[in-house]
């Protein structure tokens, strides 16, 4: 609707945008950033110029970019501390190659559905957990259903703020200038409401029973090395230029 001038001003999630241009996804392959900082920064530099380009061949101008967050896993079995302790579990996933070949990595059985399903899934003993953000598991109340919840940021997911260019370029230059102004301002504004408040809820998910470990990098290494082979295959498919622009090795 956006490309199609239907809507004037949105702002989607990349992994929904990326139906237009798989390239989108660049962001999520697993352990892009290892903190919100990094992704901050590289975001606002080559990381938007990239987002800015494949965008602009969809008809549409890229003005901001806001967190939805570091992913997370919580499911009903047992603790995740270890690689092994993926495997067998179903999980839901909101689709996409990235997710489904990273779960897989693992041997778990990752589980397309929508996210207003999931919860009742849960509950049915359907899936065995899901991986989210603490905001979007709290929102959800997933954390009243589910114990144990690992911290180990294994993907990376953000909203892009887009403007139809043709209605975009029509608007006079200081309206242009402001709208990019107000734009980044609210991403700003909600990039700091997910990290402040991350630390505040997986105190209230540990208040109300839920178990969450936050693994260490020493802990974390296995699971990344597991995925490496993932990780190069993914990064050969999107190409040097989204790469380099989002400082991959």
């Amino acid at each position: 609707m956006i490309a199609d001038g239907a809507v004037d001003l949105a702002a989607y999630a990349a992994g929904v945008m990326a139906v237009m241009d798989e390239h989108l996804l660049i962001a999520t392959i697993p352990w892009t950033f290892n903190n919100y900082q990094e992704a901050r920064e590289i975001i606002d530099t080559t990381g938007g110029e990239y987002y800015k380009k494949i965008l602009a061949s969809q008809g549409m101008t890229f003005l901001a970019s806001a967190h939805n967050g570091f992913r997370q896993i919580t499911n009903g079995k047992h603790p995740v501390l270890k690689p092994e302790d993926v495997a067998g579990l179903k999980i839901r996933v909101p689709g996409g190659e990235v997710y489904f070949k990273f779960w897989r990595a693992f041997g778990a059985d990752p589980v397309a559905m929508s996210w207003s399903e999931a919860f009742t899934a849960i509950q049915q003993g359907t899936i065995d957990g899901q991986e989210n953000g603490f905001s979007v598991t709290n929102s959800a109340k997933v954390n009243e259903i589910q114990q144990y919840m690992t911290v180990w940021n294994y993907t990376y997911e953000n909203y892009l703020f887009v403007a139809n260019t043709k209605i975009f370029e029509s608007l006079e230059p200081k309206t242009q200038e402001l709208i990019r102004a107000k734009a980044k301002e609210a991403c700003e504004w909600g990039r700091d409401l997910v990290e402040n408040d991350e630390e505040n809820l997986r105190k209230k998910f540990e208040q109300g029973g839920m178990e969450v470990i936050v693994l260490t990098p020493e802990q974390l290494k296995p699971f990344q090395d597991k995925v490496q082979g993932v990780r190069q295959e993914l990064m050969e498919k999107y190409g040097d230029e989204a790469c380099k622009a989002f400082r991959m090795k």
